[in-house]
């Protein structure tokens, strides 16, 4: 059974909570995020391919079938412990809207630089790499708690020993598009195939049976190294607040602005079903750069629950995730 230990770095403000509302940093909240971009990035024959693959990497109560084994209600053959709690002067207030900081009171959370030391172990059978190569990946295109799809919670991996020496010192030091690179292939299971231009990551396109939120494209901008997140995070927040209340002419220029649907970018509309925003932002950093991340999930499925049909109503909905996306690029790059 081999060891693990990770140091890993809490990037902007975490809004993270156990029970009783306490400020803490969740395992169960990590390896959901593990599980969710094991789904959104990895190559899939199909939904069955899906599921067994899923439950023998994390678990599940449903039957499993491979072609050596059949099971049901697996356990999930690996598990993380936080060497330390979360110490009190790592804790502080913040907005969650931080563009209404004169108007919402601020609430506890864990503050950016925090450092949090995790061992992770996993059985005998089981490749320990797979779920490194997976935190890697996903502490470059995910983060953690609430209003984690906004830029709050995101963190990156200082450090990994296994057996309790150094590994990845090398890959750690890379750009985030190289790490990808690195660990592109996962034992048995790799991500689906990329194709890169500049700091533009475009995942292959998915079984037509897969219609779920699975990743389509990353958009990687290097920011100045002076530059504040929590900034950063305040332009996405009113951005935000722009597109859904429709200020700045957010929807001006887009043809058949009419039947444009809000809710495709996530709900505004609290009598519906709650989905989330198919467009995430998080932070990463290296010792030389740092890196706002843009990533894009599939949202055709959002047509369906939505009801939006016709090839202008899909177009200008498409129109308007698009200028959104734009939007946030020009917050990246200091233009906004």
């Amino acid at each position: 059974m081999k060891r693990v230990e990770i140091e890993l770095e809490v990037l902007t403000p975490m809004f993270s909570y156990g029970d009783r509302k306490v400020v803490e940093f969740r395992i169960t909240e990590l390896k959901s995020l593990m599980r969710s971009i094991f789904r959104e990035i990895y190559y899939f024959e199909n939904l069955d391919d899906m599921r067994n693959k899923e439950g023998y990497l994390f678990g599940t109560t449903s039957n499993i079938d491979k072609s050596f084994k059949k099971e049901s209600s697996i356990k999930s053959p690996v598990s993380f412990v936080i060497k330390d709690n979360i110490k009190r002067e790592n804790i502080y207030e913040e907005c969650i809207l931080p563009h209404k900081k004169d108007k919402i009171n601020p609430i506890k959370c864990i503050k950016g630089s925090t450092k949090v030391w995790l061992n992770m172990i996993c059985k005998k059978n089981i490749d320990v790499e797979i779920y490194i190569k997976l935190l890697l990946q996903v502490s470059i295109m995910g983060a953690i708690g609430r209003r984690s799809r906004k830029g709050f919670g995101s963190f990156k991996i200082n450090e990994i020993k296994i057996d309790g020496k150094n590994e990845y010192q090398d890959t750690l030091k890379k750009n985030p598009i190289d790490i990808l690179k690195d660990t592109y292939k996962n034992g048995e299971y790799s991500m689906r195939k990329i194709e890169i231009s500049e700091l533009e990551v475009k995942f292959q396109e998915v079984n037509n049976e897969l219609n779920y939120p699975y990743i389509k494209k990353l958009i990687l901008i290097n920011i100045k190294n002076d530059r504040d997140y929590l900034q950063l995070i305040s332009n996405i927040s009113q951005l935000t607040h722009d597109r859904v209340h429709e200020y700045n002419d957010f929807t001006e220029k887009i043809d058949n602005k009419e039947k444009i649907n809000k809710n495709v970018l996530g709900n505004c509309n609290k009598q519906l079903k709650r989905f989330a925003s198919p467009i995430c932002v998080s932070f990463w950093e290296n010792d030389d750069n740092k890196y706002m991340i843009i990533k894009e999930l599939n949202y055709n499925y959002i047509y369906n629950k939505l009801n939006i049909r016709g090839e202008n109503e899909q177009q200008a909905n498409k129109d308007y995730v698009n200028k959104y996306v734009e939007e946030l690029i020009k917050i990246g790059k200091g233009k906004k």
